[in-house]
């Protein structure tokens, strides 16, 4: 009887470690996937970073444009005429890094 017991606690840990092998494999497929997704991302965001930025404004941002745009535009008539002092003056703010 110890022999029989003893071929199904084989069959048992046998088939055990099978689905934890087969887990790790699935496991190691998708590490790496996320690393091709990571590279895509990385990649993606070098090709944003080289055309434009997308940078969050804090409140004191946002006033600071609208203080300079305004100290810019005061004596401004019309649309057209913004539109020419705002090409000439560049208005910069800070980025975190």
């Amino acid at each position: 009887m110890n022999i029989g017991a003893d071929d199904y606690n084989l069959k048992f840990k046998y088939t055990f470690l099978n689905q934890i092998n087969d887990k790790l494999k699935k496991l190691n497929n998708t590490s790496e996937i996320l690393e091709k997704e990571e590279r895509k991302c990385l990649f993606m965001a070098k090709i944003i970073e080289n055309e434009r930025r997308i940078v969050k404004l804090s409140v004191d941002d946002v006033l600071n444009i609208v203080r300079e745009y305004q100290r810019l535009t005061r004596k401004s008539c019309c649309y057209n005429h913004t539109r020419e002092i705002l090409a000439q003056n560049n208005i910069y703010i800070p980025e975190d890094v």
